[in-house]
């Protein structure tokens, strides 16, 4: 039982980082870009 609830920590951490990490990869791209590319609004 104390595995699983490690495993489940662990994996919610990590999809937690990569939800992080593609927001600011978006937002710095979208930095970089300026006006080259249309921002949707969704």
């Amino acid at each position: 039982m104390n595995q699983a609830i490690s495993i489940l920590v662990m994996v919610g951490g990590g999809l937690g980082t990569f939800l992080l990490g593609m927001k600011h990869l978006s937002e710095g791209l979208q930095a970089v870009s300026g006006s080259g590319l249309p921002r949707r609004c969704e």
